[in-house]
């Protein structure tokens, strides 16, 4: 990310018809925070729901865990075992990866949940 990452954002009233966007632009600071930033003086407060992407902390220690590691357990222990048996090229990695690609794709219908969950959608859900 560049230290001056542009972006039009449309505020919540532009649903309502406004079609006024802000120009924002992202800015990290020397110790490492983002600051999400908009170009314009507001008369207002805006409020925005901002998608982050980032990593998990590295697993050093035995007893570390994350979010993957701590909800997806299966999901992680099938990705081992294929990675363990395509080394010795046992056919049987293939299972491994097809009930691993199984609950990944359950992890990616969570993920998708969670972005939309306590949003009043239009199809009325």
């Amino acid at each position: 990310m560049d230290d001056h990452d542009t972006g039009m954002l449309w505020p919540p009233a532009w649903a309502a018809g406004s079609q006024t966007a802000l120009e924002a632009f992202i800015e990290q600071s020397s110790t490492g925070q983002y600051t999400l930033n908009v170009d314009d003086n507001l008369s207002q407060d805006a409020t925005y729901r901002v998608q982050y992407f980032g990593f998990f902390d590295d697993l050093v220690n035995n007893a570390d865990s994350n979010y993957i590691t701590n909800n997806y357990e299966d999901m992680l222990t099938c990705k081992i075992k294929e990675i363990a048996f395509l080394s010795v090229n046992d056919p049987i990695a293939a299972d491994f990866m097809t009930v691993y690609k199984n609950y990944l794709q359950e992890a990616w219908r969570d993920d998708q949940n969670r972005k939309h969950s306590g949003r009043k959608l239009r199809m009325g859900g």
